[in-house]
């Protein structure tokens, strides 16, 4: 249905054109994108202000009506209480005397026909512009929608470019934009390290105290990801001292940090409950990083290896 058909409708219904046992229209289709629900509010607007243009000419002509039928009436009544007086003057006078005044009966019946017809086109543009009104509320919340929509694929793209921005820094450094960063909850020392991270493979600690079963798994990356199972609301701890480069939620890791420990090595924590740690911000060792999430009984850290843009086994790393 075109945008144009709710204002026709809703005229002809307010004129009683419609024949009675005609069907009601089908309501018109939500637009599915931005560009055509724009483009319908813009002819939505385009309809309003031709209604509401119409409509102040209907007013002057329904207010120079009233006046001309008023002043017909007046001379009217003036004309009718002259009675048989024009007798007077002989018959020819008073023949003269009848067809004014049947003239101006016949002028104030047209008057009224005008205004009614008036009054019936005014009340048309009413309903018409109730219609484009009622059209409009729903036009606009499915664009407010659609925006909204369109703002969190937009946030979800810029995640991933920040999380892969990461990667791409030349030396692994962590020169990278603070967007979407959790805000801290804890102060955290730096905390220069006392070995390289390629020198510390294989004593690498696991980023969970306690007891937790592991298993391999994978992720968007492509490559191994161990799942760490523990109870929910454990403390996640850094492997080794790095920089927070990446705070936030991505793809199919949930909330997670990326920390970056130079040369291009950088380690992934994902299923986090809670963050805290903020990108920039320099981390010691068993540093706290966040909690792992879960409703239940049982949740799963999921912990990976990075060097540059591709995923090692952390196996070795672990020393498992």
């Amino acid at each position: 249905m075109s945008t144009a058909r709710p204002l026709l409708l809703a005229a002809l219904l307010a004129l009683g054109t419609l024949s009675a046992h005609a069907q009601a229209p089908s309501p018109a289709p939500v637009p599915t994108n931005l560009r055509d629900a724009e483009r319908e509010l813009a002819e939505l607007d385009r309809q309003n202000a031709e209604v509401e243009g119409r409509s102040t000419a209907l007013r002057a002509q329904l207010s120079l009506r009233e006046r001309r039928a008023l002043a017909r009436s007046r001379a009217y009544a003036r004309l009718s209480r002259a009675g048989l007086l024009p007798i007077a003057g002989g018959f020819d006078a008073f023949v003269a005397h009848a067809m004014k005044v049947e003239g101006a009966r016949r002028a104030i019946l047209l008057d009224l026909d005008e205004l009614k017809k008036l009054q019936h086109e005014f009340a048309g543009l009413g309903a018409a512009r109730e219609s484009i009104a009622a059209r409009r509320a729903v036009v606009a919340a499915q664009r407010d929608a659609l925006h909204q929509a369109q703002a969190l694929v937009e946030e979800a793209d810029e995640r991933r470019r920040a999380f892969e921005r990461a990667f791409l820094s030349p030396g692994g450094s962590s020169d990278h934009a603070a967007v979407y960063g959790a805000a801290p909850s804890i102060s955290v020392r730096p905390s220069a390290p006392e070995a390289t991270f390629e020198a510390a493979r294989g004593r690498l600690p696991l980023p969970l105290t306690g007891r937790a079963e592991i298993r391999t798994g994978r992720r968007a990356s492509g490559g191994p990801t161990l799942e760490l199972l523990t109870s929910p609301g454990a403390a996640v701890r850094s492997v080794h001292p790095g920089r927070v480069a990446f705070s936030g939620a991505y793809a199919d890791y949930g909330r997670l940090v990326l920390l970056d420990h130079g040369a291009g090595y950088f380690t992934v924590y994902g299923n986090l409950g809670q963050i805290d740690v903020k990108v920039g911000e320099s981390i010691e060792g068993g540093g706290r990083l966040g909690t792992v999430a879960g409703d239940g009984k049982e949740a799963a850290l999921l912990f990976e290896v990075r060097h540059r843009d591709e995923t090692v086994d952390p196996r070795p790393w672990l020393g498992l």
